[in-house]
């Protein structure tokens, strides 16, 4: 059996070469985190999402290292993390808005998100380098700044995206 590659560059209409996650949706579409834009493939070209000062609801950071779309209802949203916090994109209208991260009634800022999951209960795990873990309950819109007790056994010592599953 012969494969048979395409190989991908910002020639090609990726926002940067340098990726730092992957996600296809239920829709088929490639979700691609780079260090310079959020990418979306569609088999044929890539439509970038990067930080426009000049536009609402567009990214503030456009180094992206963790995507997650589980979790939501119907699947049109996907978590986007940065290395400035949680984006939350609407494939509908195509906007982001900031998900401000709350710890003891304070939001938290400059949170590099590193990696993001959602559990069976349609929960956000949200891991952040130097600040920890919350878990942000999506239909709630709360969140829980955890420790080491009560994390499911996929996050203990994994750094890991997808289904978290206890």
């Amino acid at each position: 059996m012969e494969y048979k590659f395409k190989y991908y560059t910002d020639n090609n209409g990726l926002s940067s070469n340098t990726i730092q996650c992957l996600y296809q949706d239920e829709k088929g579409y490639i979700w691609v985190g780079t260090a310079d834009g959020l990418d979306r493939f569609n088999s044929y070209d890539f439509t970038n999402y990067r930080s426009d000062h000049r536009r609402t609801y567009t990214l503030e950071n456009n180094c992206v290292y963790s995507l997650c779309a589980e979790g939501f209802p119907n699947g049109d949203r996907i978590s986007v993390g940065t290395s400035d916090g949680v984006y939350i994109f609407d494939s509908k209208d195509e906007s982001f808005v900031n998900l401000p991260i709350l710890s003891d009634g304070e939001v938290r800022h400059n949170l590099l998100v590193y990696s993001l999951a959602a559990d069976v209960a349609r929960q956000q795990w949200i891991e952040t380098l130097g600040d920890g873990l919350y878990r942000y309950n999506i239909k709630s819109g709360t969140f829980e700044h955890c420790t080491t007790r009560g994390i499911p056994w996929a996050f203990v010592g994994h750094h890991r995206q997808g289904v978290a599953r206890p």
